[in-house]
């Protein structure tokens, strides 16, 4: 077991909840190691719903932060980190509208998603047809938006700031918290993680995973065969990280 200190920093949906036992499991576990961890959240969720939505076994975990809304939002729940909240993000809102990007989505079918998942920095919708991405773009760029988009299962659609996202957040949270990439551990599940694969980061893909990220190889990325927090407690297993 390394007595490296390391930074371990997850999705939420499908990649710790889905089964309270196991997520209990590795709570327990990974709190006789809270003195060379910090835990961040990384969810497409804002800060806000994250802790609305926190079930007893995930505050088991004990999170120090929360990153929000693919990485447009930091919550510092450990005041330990409170200069962590001080600290800039590594994306910048230039040319960022959000309401001229709604106005040019008028017309596209598209449901947007309850108040609880936007944010000042995200615009998240279900297009109705997923032909109908082209159109998205096509309004985007006739908008000047200064902006990227992440699609998930096909028709699931976030608009966020060009340079933002899980690896920002990733980025973000190494360099604040003085904790190298190298020894940054990343699990998720869905499309919208996979940006925060990228190397030098250790990365840990549940076996509910998308296959877009269960098709990821590399010698910094560990495909478990177990799901949820049972997959994560697996991966951090084999990193050496407990």
């Amino acid at each position: 077991m390394s007595l490296l200190r390391w930074l371990i920093v997850s999705d939420v949906d499908d990649t710790l909840l889905g089964d309270e036992t196991s997520l209990l499991t590795l709570a327990t576990i990974l709190n006789d190691h809270r003195s060379r961890i910090v835990i961040v959240f990384n969810s497409s969720r804002p800060c806000a719903s994250q802790l609305a939505r926190m079930t007893p076994a995930l505050a088991q975990l004990q999170p120090d932060i929360l990153l929000g809304g693919l990485g447009t939002e930091c919550a510092v729940l450990n005041l330990a980190y409170a200069s962590v909240g001080e600290s800039q993000f590594h994306w910048s809102p230039e040319n960022w509208s959000r309401e001229a990007i709604v106005r040019g989505l008028d017309g596209i079918a598209l449901k947007l998603h309850s108040q609880e998942y936007q944010t000042p920095y995200k615009i998240s919708f279900d297009l109705e047809k997923a032909a109908d991405l082209a159109k998205v773009r096509s309004a985007l760029t006739e908008a000047g938006a200064y902006a990227r988009l992440i699609v998930s299962h096909g028709t699931t659609v976030d608009v966020i700031p060009a340079g933002a996202g899980k690896r920002s957040g990733v980025e973000f949270m190494s360099a604040a918290l003085g904790i190298p990439l190298q020894t940054t551990i990343v699990a998720g599940d869905s499309e919208n993680d996979l940006d925060m694969f990228a190397e030098p980061v250790s990365g840990i893909v549940v076996s509910n995973a998308q296959p877009i990220l269960k098709a990821l190889r590399g010698d910094r990325v560990y495909v478990s065969e177990l799901p949820y927090a049972a997959g994560v407690l697996d991966g951090l297993r084999y990193w050496q990280v407990i």
